[in-house]
């Protein structure tokens, strides 16, 4: 072999290698958390849940990501300090933009007050006709800003959605704040006779946006949310996220 071919291969080789390095270092990793919070996220759902199979498919290429679970209040703080770099499927509010950047809304959610079938209010026509009945909301959760702002409303905290239905159930609250899909996801498999006993108050709460979200505390974070934008947009366009849907039987 020649002296200037030898010198050509071990150049084209070195290329190679640094395309491929490239390549591998444009993967990045995401570390994201959230609740246990069925049916759309859960340790113990198909793909982790409808909201995680769509993050993680508008990830898919540019970042690998990992995502643990812990109650909601402690994962929003988690990421805002940093420790994790996603907060995965939060509300909006103002007050929430404010502390993170936050990506488009991947999914919407219907937030509605519960209560028994025999209650004495099955509607209301303002948050006034609610007052002097103890209601049930979770600790950490926004639910509608005018509702989250009514002080004069008795309301009940409890550690996580799951907690407040059996609370409902012992008569333990009058109503309890919940999102539709949440309640109905909790008799699809056991206790059918106690879905039964529950109805839900009209007019619906608020219509909320599930978003992803990272700390306004780093700057570079900006560029996670625009990348999963990108991403989100594209699974959106080519069917990826109409077929997650499909597949997690949500409308």
């Amino acid at each position: 072999m020649s002296i200037s071919l030898f010198r050509l291969l071990t150049f084209a080789i070195l290329i190679l290698g640094k395309s491929k390095s490239n390549l591998f270092a444009e993967v990045k990793s995401l570390t994201m958390v959230t609740l246990d919070w069925s049916p759309y996220y859960g340790k113990n759902l198909k793909n982790q849940g409808v909201i995680t199979d769509i993050v993680k498919h508008a990830f898919q290429g540019s970042y690998a990501t990992s995502l643990d679970f812990m109650p909601w209040s402690r994962a929003m703080v988690m990421v805002e300090t940093g420790e994790y770099d996603i907060l995965m499927g939060a509300y909006y509010t103002k007050e929430r933009a404010q502390r993170y950047f936050v990506s488009d809304c991947i999914y919407s959610v219907k937030v509605r007050l519960a209560t028994l079938s025999d209650s004495k209010i099955l509607s209301y026509s303002d948050l006034r006709d609610l007052s002097g009945y103890k209601i049930g909301v979770s600790h950490g959760f926004a639910n509608s800003e005018v509702f989250d702002n009514a002080d004069y409303l008795t309301k009940d905290t409890a550690k996580n959605p799951l907690l407040n239905i059996r609370k409902l159930l012992t008569r333990r609250v009058d109503m309890i704040v919940v999102a539709e899909e949440v309640l109905n996801h909790q008799f699809t498999k056991s206790k059918k006779s106690d879905r039964k006993k529950l109805v839900f108050i009209d007019p619906i709460l608020s219509i909320n946006t599930l978003h992803i979200m990272a700390s306004k505390k780093k700057d570079s974070n900006l560029l996670i949310i625009k990348d999963f934008n990108e991403g989100l947009r594209k699974i959106r366009e080519n069917g990826t996220y109409a077929s997650i849907l499909k597949k997690h039987d949500f409308p």
